[in-house]
């Protein structure tokens, strides 16, 4: 599964760590600050990896809530269909200037663990878009 991670450049310590633990799960992550080069058409190759994706992991903080690509990256997340139930935040540091539709997902809080974040990611794109619109028909 491809996941595109997103995040601001002022947490690239925490989107490193991460990154690698999925990987070492076996999940081929995107990250757009290892991926695009100098030089490179940025938009282009965030376009085509963003279509290409099956996930999208969203690191939450201050400064992401200010990044005009991490928001544009969601708005593409939340009206894609391939990204249904595969919107997953992850919080490094609170903050009020989210996206209002991000407070409505179920949010991963890191508190300094990466490990246990990991592992509830994986869990949820384990159960996929199927199993969430199962859970759902069954509640009603």
């Amino acid at each position: 599964m491809k996941v595109f991670l997103s995040y601001a450049t002022a947490d690239d310590k925490w989107a490193s760590r991460l990154r690698e633990r999925l990987s070492r799960a076996g999940l081929e992550v995107w990250d757009p600050n290892r991926e695009v080069l100098p030089g490179q058409d940025w938009s282009a190759k965030i376009s085509a990896a963003l279509r290409d994706s099956d996930a999208m992991v969203v690191l939450v903080s201050p400064q992401a809530a200010e990044s005009d690509s991490v928001r544009r990256e969601i708005e593409y997340a939340l009206g894609s269909a391939r990204y249904a139930q595969r919107l997953i935040p992850v919080v490094i540091r609170p903050t009020r200037k989210l996206p209002w539709i991000l407070e409505k997902l179920q949010m991963v809080p890191l508190d300094n663990n990466i490990e246990r974040a990991a592992r509830e990611i994986i869990k949820r794109l384990e159960q996929g878009p199927e199993r969430g619109k199962e859970a759902r028909a069954a509640a009603h």
